[in-house]
């Protein structure tokens, strides 16, 4: 895979991410546009704003503990199994259309393999503002990843209960 390739699957997972939240709010604001205004809908739609913003809120510290956990592989202080077991965990609070694209974006022939390669990835994107970086840490990832699955299935632990990588209630 060509490093413009690399990137840009990169970029559409950041994309994902951060898209998603948004996906959820245009058919819910579209559908109050169309409906007629009324005490019943003001309190529908207030419940409709706080389940919503408490997405929001748990998506962002999604996004957090995955920028934590990708810090953390990138220094050396969580090991790429480790990542994949707390990216596992986090992606199991995304709604299910992420779940479609997940097995194309990350190729592998288990979820775990893929989640392994979404640490890679993630961090690959991360390390492309510094150069020279990016090839050290991907490669000891890509090695890591390939000694797990030359010695069989991969087993994810799971995430830390605090720390790096620990997953938000």
């Amino acid at each position: 895979m060509s490093r413009f390739d690399r990137r840009t699957l990169g970029r559409v997972a950041l994309a994902l991410a951060f898209a998603l939240p948004l996906v959820w709010l245009i058919p819910w604001g579209t559908a109050q546009v169309l409906k007629l205004a009324g005490y019943s809908q003001l309190a529908e739609e207030q419940e409709q704003l706080r389940k919503l913003e408490e997405e929001r809120v748990r998506t962002l510290r999604r996004v957090q503990v995955r920028r934590d956990v990708v810090a953390a592989v990138i220094t050396g202080r969580m090991t790429l199994l480790q990542a994949a077991g707390a990216f596992r965990e986090l992606n199991r609070g995304s709604p299910s259309s992420y779940w479609g694209a997940f097995g194309h974006l990350y190729p592998g022939a288990s979820d775990e393999e893929r989640h392994c390669r979404q640490v890679i990835a993630y961090v690959r994107t991360e390390l492309e503002e510094y150069p020279g970086g990016e090839n050290e840490v991907v490669r000891r990832l890509e090695a890591e990843l390939r000694g797990h699955l030359e010695r069989g299935k991969l087993h994810l632990p799971e995430p830390p209960r605090t720390g790096p990588g620990s997953i938000p209630d």
